[in-house]
């Protein structure tokens, strides 16, 4: 076999793996949003249920770090922001996530098999 079939193969696998992720991680994170509407007094018509599901974006973005023997020479992602309304984060072993509070960044240990829900900038209230 060629190495064009083997990535054609390679790549059709992992895309219905990732199509089939992602419409997991969608339906969550609206049923989520739904929640965090009703927490906020706004009641979940069917209109606003229609907003959540026909106009949220949806990105997959996938990043993987081996353990390092000098965890201090490691650059990974930049300090940055969510602007999104939620994210949906999965860890591995070796974690990385880290979250600022008042200046101060703070690790956040792995749990295996967790799912971390982050509120993004679109759902912070003044």
């Amino acid at each position: 076999m060629g190495i064009a079939k083997l990535m054609q193969n390679s790549i059709s696998w992992c895309r219905d793996v990732f199509e089939e992720f992602g419409k997991g991680v969608y339906k969550l994170l609206t049923r989520i949003a739904e929640l965090l509407l009703v927490g906020l007094g706004i009641s979940t018509t069917s209109k606003t249920s229609g907003i959540l599901k026909g106009n949220l974006i949806q990105t997959l973005r996938l990043g993987h770090y081996e353990p390092c023997l000098q965890p201090e020479m490691v650059l990974g992602h930049t300090p940055h922001l969510d602007h999104t309304l939620l994210t949906a984060l999965v860890q591995d072993d070796t974690g990385g996530l880290e979250v600022n509070k008042d200046g101060h960044w703070y690790k956040v240990a792995p749990i295996p098999g967790a799912i971390i829900i982050l509120l993004g900038d679109q759902i912070q209230v003044s």
